[in-house]
């Protein structure tokens, strides 16, 4: 093992012979393989948005692999004010979409 101050022969006191570093322990109980992930180049708008409409805690990023790069939590997007930017983006996606949904008349240009 790596010595340390936390490990001073717990494991050989506890009953066990070897040392911490060197136990294993089954995860895949504990495991959620429902995650939700995102590729690392979603937007930090959408990225919010889901954990808004969908109640996230956790946001898996991986690369186009599918290699995890790492989790972005709730907390990490909360001083953004991605609220307002959210809605600005929102009514300006709509206001577009508005525009090119316009029905045109054949005699207009």
């Amino acid at each position: 093992g790596r010595g340390g101050a936390g490990s001073s022969g717990r494991g050989a006191a506890a009953g066990g012979s070897g040392d911490v570093d060197d136990m294993e322990v089954d995860l895949t109980p504990y495991m959620n393989t429902s995650a939700f992930l995102v590729p690392d180049s979603f937007s930090v708008e959408r990225a919010y948005l889901l954990f808004r409409t969908m109640g996230l805690r956790h946001l898996v990023v991986v690369d186009d692999s599918h290699h995890v790069k790492g989790i972005v939590t709730r907390k990490d997007l909360l001083g953004y004010r991605l609220d307002e930017a959210l809605t600005k983006a929102i009514g300006a996606h709509a206001a577009s979409n508005a525009r090119s949904m316009r029905v045109r008349h054949p005699a207009e240009p």
